[in-house]
């Protein structure tokens, strides 16, 4: 070989080497280019993540759920405290005093499709909404099969939780968007 024909050919054997080298393996005929590559990579690989990923992008923002909370709890329960909002869930506690009498939280179920099968076959209901029990200290209801409204409390029995719920702006609530 000549050396001109090499000094022809150098640059297109690095040009090649170098496309090779962005772990992607070797550069086909047909391949996408390499940035188009790197972009398919962070896309979801199966339905149900794609399903989940899209689900999370339209989740509500936590602070649109302050208006639906009690504005006072029952029980002597007077002061509210906030807890800072987050994407798709807003916290508030309610005191009598220092003490807790409960704590609610309003979430968005967007991002957990799941949610709705621990309602199915619900016994008892808040408003036509399916009502859970878990453990002695916890009570929730599912809202327009999107949001969910639990309460805790170690000083509340079950039906006192429940009247709790029963407080929440649930119409205003299933309408949210």
């Amino acid at each position: 070989m000549s050396p001109l024909t090499r000094s022809a050919i150098l640059p297109l054997l690095v040009a090649l080497s170098l496309a090779a080298c962005d772990h992607g393996g070797p550069a086909k005929p047909g391949d996408p280019a390499p940035s188009a590559r790197a972009s398919a990579a962070a896309v979801p690989t199966t339905t149900a993540q794609a399903v989940a990923s899209a689900a999370v992008a339209k989740m509500v923002d936590g602070a649109r759920f302050k208006p639906f909370f009690p504005a006072t709890g029952l029980d002597g329960a007077t002061d509210k405290v906030e807890q800072p909002s987050k994407e798709g869930l807003q916290e508030i506690a309610y005191k009598k005093g220092k003490d807790d009498v409960a704590v609610m939280i309003i979430s968005d179920t967007a991002g957990e499709p799941r949610v709705k099968d621990d309602y199915v076959g619900a016994r008892d209901a808040v408003s036509g909404y399916p009502l859970k029990t878990s453990g002695y200290a916890k009570t929730a209801i599912l809202v327009a099969d999107r949001y969910q409204v639990q309460i805790t409390s170690q000083r509340l029995k079950a039906d006192a939780r429940k009247a709790w719920l029963e407080k929440v702006d649930l119409k205003g609530l299933s309408a949210l968007k």
